[in-house]
């Protein structure tokens, strides 16, 4: 058996050459537990930050997810397809908040929905016929 490390280098490969070795799912399922939470705890804070503001200065402060990704150094959509220019427009144009509540809550029921009935509890019992 390769070093434990080898692990993480190979990916993929790793469990194609190993399908019993649950290391790399477990990784991505922890790593989309990771995002999600991450996710959902930044679009609560930002929620909360707004009320904060609304509370003390009396108005309620726009955050657009466009201003961010925009601030933050993202690149502007732009493409040749017009659906995708549409979307991303319209995406850009939510509160900062929601689409970090959705998102979160989308990965974090993707990662929900990708670990049912795979309880790995070591070598599967054989039932035992009784006379």
């Amino acid at each position: 058996m390769p070093h434990p490390s080898a692990r993480l280098l190979c990916g993929k490969a790793w469990a194609m050459m190993y399908p019993n070795d649950n290391f790399s799912s477990g990784l991505s399922r922890n790593l989309l537990f990771i995002i999600s939470t991450t996710l959902l705890l930044g679009g609560a804070g930002v929620l909360g930050y707004q009320a904060y503001l609304w509370v003390t200065l009396g108005y309620w402060p726009q955050m657009s997810f466009g201003e961010f990704w925009l601030t933050r150094g993202g690149p502007y959509p732009n493409s040749t397809w017009s659906v995708y220019n549409q979307a991303m427009l319209w995406l850009f144009r939510q509160p900062l908040s929601a689409v970090a509540l959705a998102l979160g809550l989308l990965l974090a029921s993707g990662r929900a929905r990708g670990t049912q009935g795979e309880v790995n509890l070591g070598p599967r019992a054989v039932p035992v016929k009784r006379r």
